[in-house]
């Protein structure tokens, strides 16, 4: 798997930043939400997919600021293409999970990861930028290549990942939040074209 350009990571690392600080000033409007109906509090969908719109308008808002060019990909899932060695670097936006001393990211038989795009005439290689929010209510957000992917559900096996923004390193003494579980049918085809961009969870 080819490395990323530090240039591409340190773009990465701006934007992080700034999603970062736009889900802080913004989080809060997530239970505000939560709290306008009692059924909205019955299972953790609803607070999955609030969080998922505001990480998403901040992926689309914070990437473009710093040169990049965010993208629908297959299936709605948003994305950056960016050239690299040998090929182009797929980054798409996928949440996470804490698991042992690391992340986890899950992808359901729906996922259109592994797909050929055949417009482009070099390989892509698939990353993910990762994000999940902690028990703190403040965003980790790293990126790390994908080395295999499920046939079917089940999760992605990741590289080392590399931590962007404010996140620190995972550590394994740390409850695991409920905040990102994971929703069953939820994989990276979440439907964000109406508003003109793509969401991935």
């Amino acid at each position: 798997m080819p490395q990323l350009p530090l240039a591409f990571v340190q773009q990465l690392n701006d934007a992080a930043l700034e999603m970062g600080d736009m889900y802080g000033a913004r989080g809060h409007n997530v239970e505000a939400a939560l709290d306008r109906d009692r059924a909205f509090r019955r299972n953790k969908r609803s607070r999955s997919s609030l969080i998922l719109d505001l990480i998403s308008e901040s992926f689309y808002t914070s990437m473009g600021r710093v040169g990049l060019h965010p993208r629908p990909g297959k299936g709605g899932a948003l994305e950056l293409l960016e050239p690299i060695s040998g090929g182009y670097a797929n980054v798409r936006l996928r949440k996470a999970e804490r698991h042992l001393d690391g992340f986890r990211v899950r992808t359901d038989d729906s996922s259109s990861w592994g797909e050929v795009d055949e417009a482009l005439l070099e390989p892509d290689y698939p990353y993910v930028f990762g994000y999940l929010i902690e028990a703190s209510g403040l965003p980790t957000f790293f990126v790390a290549s994908v080395l295999q992917i499920p046939g079917n559900a089940g999760e992605l096996t990741l590289d080392e990942p590399i931590l962007l923004g404010a996140s620190t390193r995972p550590d394994s003494s740390r409850f695991e939040t409920d905040l990102d579980d994971h929703l069953p049918g939820v994989g990276d085809e979440e439907d964000f074209e109406e508003e003109g961009g793509a969401l991935d969870a």
